[in-house]
């Protein structure tokens, strides 16, 4: 991904974020990891990519942002349920507004939740992963960035 692409996450976090009342968003320098030291928070929401690229896209946060996001929203419900939910949607608007600049042919899957770090499992372990930190409402999330060009 070079940074154009990186970008179209950055400006996608942006959005969502500024939508909710009264809090601002900041965004800190992508950097790069291995999949092997992931950056996670308590909930991760994972979005696998196929098509004219290959990885997954992931947001993650703790349950007390993802709380605050739910409150911001108006849901009265701050269960568990509904904060994997919010951790899924987040990743699943980030990858979404990705798919609208990247094209159809950018192929997402629904949203897999897992508590901590991803593991092999969900991160493909031959690809590094461009991390981009958020700072919303006093607190810190990650969104992460795993996609390389389809060999198909």
């Amino acid at each position: 991904m070079d940074r154009d692409q990186i970008q179209i996450f950055i400006d996608s976090a942006v959005r969502y974020f500024d939508h909710l009342p009264n809090a601002v968003v900041s965004v800190g320098s992508p950097y790069l990891v291995d999949n092997t030291e992931a950056v996670a928070y308590d909930l991760t929401g994972i979005i696998e990519i196929s098509g004219s690229g290959d990885g997954c896209v992931y947001f993650s946060a703790a349950r007390t942002m993802l709380d605050q996001v739910l409150d911001k929203l108006g849901e009265p419900d701050h269960g568990e349920h509904h904060l994997r939910d919010i951790a899924g949607e987040v990743a699943n608007t980030l990858s979404g507004n990705a798919r609208a600049s990247f094209g159809r042919q950018f192929l997402i899957s629904p949203p897999v939740i897992v508590e901590g770090i991803p593991n092999m499992l969900h991160l493909p372990p031959d690809l590094r992963s461009y991390i981009i930190p958020i700072r919303w409402n006093g607190q810190d999330a990650a969104i992460g960035v795993c996609v390389a060009e389809s060999s198909t």
